[in-house]
């Protein structure tokens, strides 16, 4: 990949056995397990309590899924998924 380019939007392989499509359902669970550990990250780095990190987390995970028809599954899911995350940073002294 030549120097400055942006990578591609990682895929998610919906491939099945069977041919048919996958849920919805099946599509966010193997998006929520691959990107889960990025997303803690992020909330870590955003509210200082351990506690606030698991309810956002939890409430993140939960406001993709009722926007999961807004998820354009041409483009990355990372970002999008943590832009449902919290407005603001929480953490002391944070702007």
């Amino acid at each position: 990949m030549p120097t400055g380019s942006t990578p591609p939007a990682p895929t998610v392989n919906t491939a099945h056995s069977t041919g048919e499509q996958p849920s919805g359902k099946e599509i966010f669970e193997i998006l929520v397990r691959d990107h889960t550990a990025m997303v803690l990250a992020y909330l870590r780095c955003r509210v200082w309590s351990p506690d606030a990190v698991d309810d956002l987390y939890q409430e993140t995970m939960l406001t993709a899924w009722l926007r999961l028809a807004e998820y354009d599954r041409e483009r990355a899911f990372g970002p999008w998924v943590r832009s449902r995350g919290p407005a603001r940073p929480t953490r002391p002294g944070s702007r």
